[in-house]
């Protein structure tokens, strides 16, 4: 008689997309499912330019690296969102072994495939939309998963400056004597500017001057 053993077959599978919408941010869930023990705040992290963890509303794109700081390497996700409503902020675009998928109104950033580290690029929204939080999750080749989030802070331009005077025209008549002296005001919109005071005349010689030389506006 011919025995027949059927043997169990453990199939492992990894996937290079996996499953969207578990970036940690605000009510979703983390890899912390499937994979364990979940350490939030370490273990995953994201590398920002020299800037700091500041962007500047509809300016350059940011270029950023996602790494898992503990050892091996499997896998993460990330999303960026506006603090105040958990929208989407900017826009995501696929790296260095990294893809880019939509769920919803969310764009989340992955892995394409196994790395120590991968790239992605973050496009700023156009306009201020207040602090952009950047959440990411990833998960070792132990099984290990972890997550982080970095705060983005809108970059300060500084205020614009306005200088104005009060009159663009001094006119001056001669009749053998000195003309009398004429003022004109300098204002700036906001904080105080500092000014320095020229003349120059293109006949007669030197017969024009002004004073104060110089100072901080407003002056006259």
């Amino acid at each position: 008689m011919l025995g027949i053993f059927l043997l169990p077959v453990v199939l492992m599978a990894y996937s290079s997309n996996p499953p969207l919408g578990l970036s940690g941010a605000p009510g979703e869930g983390t890899c912390g499912s499937c994979h364990g023990p979940v350490t939030t705040g370490s273990g995953v992290s994201v590398t920002f330019p020299a800037s700091g963890v500041t962007y500047t509303p509809g300016g350059l794109s940011i270029s950023l690296i996602v790494a898992l700081t503990s050892s091996g390497s499997s896998g993460y996700e990330l999303s960026t969102r506006v603090l105040n409503d958990n929208s989407q902020a900017g826009t995501l675009t696929a790296g260095t072994a990294s893809g880019v998928g939509t769920s919803g109104s969310i764009q989340y950033a992955f892995q394409s495939s196994r790395a120590t580290s991968w790239t992605l690029v973050w496009t700023p929204p156009a306009t201020n939309v207040g602090n952009v939080v950047v959440y990411v999750v990833g998960v070792s080749s132990n099984g290990s998963a972890f997550t982080n989030s970095y705060t983005l802070t809108p970059a300060s331009t500084g205020p614009s400056e306005t200088l104005a005077l009060s009159s663009s025209t001094l006119p001056f008549t001669y009749s053998g004597t000195a003309p009398p002296t004429q003022t004109v005001q300098v204002t700036s919109s906001g904080a105080a500017i500092p000014i320095t005071t020229s003349v120059s005349t293109s006949s007669g010689g030197n017969w024009l001057s002004a004073t104060p030389a110089g100072g901080n506006t407003p002056q006259g």
